[in-house]
């Protein structure tokens, strides 16, 4: 066997690394691009699932958003409470609110109509009280006299009716602007705004009581009914 010199050695090693060198560095990119592929796998997995998540806990999200806002819907009462005691374990809550249909979120003018003496109804009414919405809704409560006691007995009977306003707007009339109707009005959550003397014209319930009286004029005079029965036309004639 023929013997191998130093150089021939040296040769055989120097390619025997050149050749494992250029195996490695196929093998490192191929595992690198295999790498590569297997981390946006793995990303776009790991993206999906926290999208689910996220999708899950808006819907979680969104469903206890409507359970708070039916609670809120349900046990809200609108109105307010008076500290009218000096203990606070003892402080009510007020059910004011929870007593009428609905808190109308609108502005009502209210104004007192009147008939003449000879004209007292069969049933011994004597005047109006007129609600009007600003958007033209007609509310009106016969009264047999012009006192504290039946103007509240109108309003509440307004309040059951046809619902609690977010405010009233009324003429400086003592039975209008009363304490009692205050503190009322205060406790169903309603405000009270009081316009100033001599400005009735901004009333809106003034220009409904006069299409009223013309409408129950023309309505006697059609029937050819007596007077006395002008309350059953205010009554039909309202209503249309």
């Amino acid at each position: 066997m023929q013997a191998t010199t130093v150089q021939e050695y040296d040769e055989m090693i120097e390619s025997n690394f050149s050749s494992a060198s250029v195996m490695n560095d196929s093998s490192s990119s191929e595992d690198a691009r295999f790498l590569e592929v297997m981390d946006d796998h793995a990303t776009r997995t790991i993206g999906s699932i926290d999208s689910c998540l996220i999708e899950d806990e808006l819907v979680d999200a969104l469903e206890s958003l409507d359970i708070a806002t039916a609670t809120v819907e349900q046990t809200t009462q609108l109105g307010r409470n008076s500290a009218n005691t000096s203990l606070s374990r003892e402080f009510p809550t007020n059910d004011r609110a929870t007593r009428y249909k609905r808190f109308i979120d609108t502005v009502f003018y209210t104004d007192t109509m009147f008939v003449t003496g000879k004209a007292k109804s069969t049933r011994g009414y004597t005047c109006v009280q007129v609600y009007v919405s600003d958007k033209g809704f007609v509310y009106c409560h016969l009264m047999k006299g012009i006192n504290s006691a039946e103007y509240m007995a109108a309003l509440k009977a307004f309040c059951k009716e046809v619902g609690v306003p977010e405010r009233l707007v009324c003429d400086p009339h003592r039975t209008q602007t009363s304490n009692e109707v205050r503190r009322f009005l205060y406790e169903v959550g309603t405000t009270l705004r009081v316009l100033e003397r001599g400005t009735q014209w901004a009333n809106l319930a003034e220009r409904i009581i006069g299409m009223l009286k013309s409408g129950i004029r023309a309505d006697l005079r059609d029937s050819n009914a007596p007077m006395v029965f002008w309350d059953y036309c205010l009554e039909r004639r309202y209503k249309l």
